[in-house]
């Protein structure tokens, strides 16, 4: 009878060790957990104001998350597709480098980006998010980057 109890508490003692709740501390995920990515929803292709063409890459919608500073991400969905509500969020802001055009020059993008900060007062991150959103809708190809200093 006591080899059994010795054998009950040992077990016990043993089981304790091994609950987390016991010791303080909690399990952490596992590392090859991965974040949760909000659904995309595809939209009809249309034209996205202030743009005044339509858009030569598809659009989708996906929900957004946005910092203490306004920039909101992501502009784009996890297919490549545009994001509709990172637009509208960035139209008011951008107006200029989203109403650039699919024939914009790489100086007329960085002019439009200088007035969206200078005059918009849109920060150098919004502009850069608002860059992107519109290299994807008119699908510039710019071998400099507009957004950086020159």
């Amino acid at each position: 009878m006591t080899h059994w109890r010795s054998a009950v508490a040992a077990m016990l003692l043993l089981s304790s060790c091994s609950n987390p709740s016991s010791t303080g501390r909690t399990s952490s995920p596992s590392p090859n957990a991965t974040p949760t990515v909000a659904a995309q929803t595809p939209v009809a292709r249309q034209l996205l104001p202030p743009a005044r063409s339509l858009p030569v890459v598809a659009l989708c919608s996906q929900p957004l998350a946005t910092d203490q500073n306004g920039n909101a991400a992501p502009v784009l969905c996890t297919d490549g597709a545009l994001n509709v509500l990172a637009w509208k969020v960035y139209a008011p802001i951008s107006p200029r480098v989203l109403s650039a055009g699919p024939a914009a020059s790489l100086d007329s993008v960085r002019t439009a980006l200088r007035r969206d900060v200078n005059v918009g007062h849109a920060s150098t991150t919004q502009e850069r998010s608002a860059y992107e959103l519109a290299a994807a809708y008119y699908g510039w190809n710019f071998s400099t980057d507009p957004t950086a200093s020159p």
